[in-house]
């Protein structure tokens, strides 16, 4: 079962949701499509142990973040490393953001899942944000939602420019302006 989500992880990653089917996963791991209808019986449900699975990683990364350094600034920075840790794996994108962008052909509960991601990205954001304004270390003039959701919504973005130019500078570049943004306000 590892093996398959691996696999299918991979192609939402690097084509998408609606551009894979059990066959190419099959293929690929020399297997028939039938023994992934037995752990997924059908696509909406490997999506969403998918999500789940990358969801439950990614929390896990943040509280090691959380845990290596007080510093908000740090914090950030190594938030937009996972972002770009995993656009420099095969020029792969975040993999709720490619659901993301697929997001009204999608099931309802792979739906909410991407949803769950999203918030709970901006949520640590905020309280990031929201420790570092109190703590003095930034200033910042808007509420600390609004500038997660300015962060969040930069390093998705980013993340497609730079696939598009096959670029990471290009990444690089948007996310240093990005914190220098929350440096300056």
């Amino acid at each position: 079962m590892q093996r398959i989500m691996a696999v299918a992880q991979e192609l939402v990653q690097s084509r998408g949701y609606n551009a894979f089917s059990f066959h190419d996963i099959a293929r690929k791991l020399g297997i028939k499509s039938a023994s992934i209808h037995y752990y997924f019986p059908a696509k909406s449900d490997l999506g969403k142990s998918l999500i789940q699975h990358y969801r439950q990683n990614f929390i896990n990364e943040l509280n090691q973040i959380d845990t290596m350094s007080n510093s908000t600034m740090d914090k950030l920075k190594s938030f937009t490393q996972l972002f770009l840790n995993t656009l420099e794996s095969d020029n792969r994108m975040c993999l709720c953001g490619m659901f993301a962008s697929d997001i009204t052909t999608m099931p309802e509960e792979i739906q909410e899942e991407v949803r769950s991601f999203f918030t709970e990205c901006e949520a640590w954001l905020t309280v990031t944000l929201r420790a570092g304004q109190q703590s003095g270390e930034i200033v910042i003039s808007n509420q600390p939602e609004n500038i997660a959701r300015f962060i969040f919504a930069s390093l998705e973005g980013a993340m497609l420019s730079a696939r598009t130019f096959a670029d990471t500078e290009r990444f690089k570049s948007i996310m240093n302006r990005v914190i220098s943004v929350v440096k300056e306000t």
